[in-house]
Parts: structure tokens; sequence; C-alpha cells
């Protein structure tokens, strides 16, 4: 369930977040209508980098897009940060360092 997305610096509004949903199964995911097409696609994780790091290949309006960021996973909690330029991964997960965070907080349940 989408908690949050801020772009340059701005949080977007609440009614564009929600249609943000994202679902992931095995090693694909698809993020909501608004922002991909709700096409599914691919990604891959390095855990063992700190921070953690991950490389997204974007189906939808993103065809083929390698979007390189860095990743936080604590308990049902899911951040996502990205540095505004698909093929470059932003320097860290503190204010200043990312462009873009995408926060997310697995539903109960799932």
């Amino acid at each position: 369930m989408p908690v949050g997305i801020v772009r340059s610096g701005r949080q977007l509004p609440e009614k564009l977040v929600a249609k943000a949903e994202l679902v992931v199964k095995g090693n694909k995911f698809r993020i909501g209508r608004t922002f991909n097409g709700g096409c599914l696609s691919d990604f891959k994780i390095d855990a063992s980098k700190n921070p953690c790091e991950i490389d997204m290949v974007g189906g939808g309006t993103f065809d083929r897009v390698l979007l390189r960021g860095l990743y936080k996973l604590k308990g049902d909690e899911l951040s996502l940060y990205f540095s505004g330029t698909p093929s470059e991964r932003p320097k860290g997960i503190n204010e200043g360092e990312y462009r873009d965070r995408w926060d997310y907080r697995r539903k109960k349940g799932s």
C-alpha cells in the first residue's frame, strides 16, 4: 500500500499516491496504472550493499528503461530511492542524496 511519494522534495497529492500500489511476485513488480500502465516489470536487488541496491527494468510508459535505485526495507515498510536520471543511482538515502522517494507499507494479510 503506498503511503507517500516525494518527487524533487515535494510530497505528491494523496489521490496520485493512492494509485501507485506496488505488487511484487518473485522478481517481477507492477505499479498502478497511473505510473507505468500497470505492466509487469523486472527487478534485481543486491542486499549485500549498504545501502541496498535495486535495478528495475520498467514496462508500460517506461518501456525497457533501467532505473538504478536504492531501497530500505524495515519490517512491513519499504522505501525506494531514485536520482531522477534513470541510469544513475542516487548517492544515498539521506535527504539531499536522492530526488524521488516512494514509501510503501505492506497490506495486512498479504
